[in-house]
């Protein structure tokens, strides 16, 4: 795992701004679908700086550096020829969603973040 710390998990706020495709997200939530989307290293992210109270623009990868060790869990992906596939795994939580902006029907919070 070996990632070195840089920043709190504080310093990393989600922002309002787009975390990925807007049309696409605005599809699936009016279809009531739960996703999980796939993304480079190289992906960019707008995210809310606490310490500079502003908005400013990174990577996955960049994410993926900054996270503290206690983010990241290791974990099988079942077994391969040379034995159990270990992958590491963090979830970084964007922002919550009321369910009822898109289904006036429906009451809940849809969770969004990245996978990494």
């Amino acid at each position: 795992m070996g990632r070195a710390s840089k920043t709190s998990n504080s310093d990393l706020s989600p922002s309002r701004g787009k975390i990925c495709d807007h049309e696409l997200t605005q599809t699936l939530h009016a279809a009531c679908k739960g996703y999980v989307l796939g993304t480079t290293s190289q992906r960019h992210y707008y995210l809310w700086d606490d310490k500079e109270k502003g908005v400013h623009i990174t990577t996955a990868g960049e994410i993926a550096n900054q996270l503290p060790l206690n983010h990241w869990k290791r974990l099988s992906a079942g077994q391969g020829t040379k034995g159990t596939r270990l992958y590491d795994w963090a979830y970084l939580q964007w922002k919550d969603v009321e369910t009822s902006q898109y289904h006036k029907d429906q009451t809940g919070l849809w969770t969004s973040g990245l996978l990494i």
